[in-house]
């Protein structure tokens, strides 16, 4: 449970010290893009990926 602690500050001792390092990507130009390299997680079929098999979801013959 969060308890209402949503930032980091929160969490901080009173003495103030920092429990993580920050990490900042700053670039040199204005413009400049950062590089994110992204896992595909899974493999989506053409057309969607919510495919059903089984008698229940035929079309019922009339």
């Amino acid at each position: 449970m969060r308890r209402g602690l949503n930032r980091l500050r929160d969490l901080d001792p009173p003495s103030g010290e920092q429990l993580r390092e920050v990490i900042r990507y700053e670039h040199e130009r204005v413009g400049e893009l950062v590089h994110v390299d992204v896992k595909k997680l899974g493999r989506i079929p053409t057309g969607g990926g919510w495919r059903m098999y089984g008698v229940a979801v035929r079309a019922p013959s009339l």
